[in-house]
């Protein structure tokens, strides 16, 4: 069976496709979020070896590649767990003041 996809005017067969989910089972989807999880804490744990995070451009720089290349993540992914890391370093350091 086929998930509903819906008719976007002025949008193509392309974004239709990219809307169209894999079937998996819970055991896999529980391990995608496992392993999306411990990704992100290696890169707070990266970020907060430095002194200071300036920007997305050097989020970006520091992890786009790996994320996508290396672990075979999505571009949208890969932007969204680069700034959700970015900012739990820089909100981390806001509220204990170091």
């Amino acid at each position: 069976m086929s998930p509903y996809i819906p008719q976007i005017r002025g949008m193509g067969e392309k974004y239709r496709l990219a809307l169209r989910a894999e079937t998996k089972d819970r055991e896999e989807l529980l391990w995608e979020l496992i392993e999306y999880r411990y990704n992100l804490q290696k890169m707070v744990d990266e970020l907060w070896d430095l002194t200071d995070v300036s920007g997305k451009s050097q989020l970006h720089a520091m992890f786009y590649d790996r994320l996508t290349e290396e672990k075979g993540y999505r571009a949208h992914v890969a932007r969204n767990m680069y700034k959700k890391a970015g900012k739990v370093v820089v909100k981390s350091r806001i509220k204990s003041g170091a």
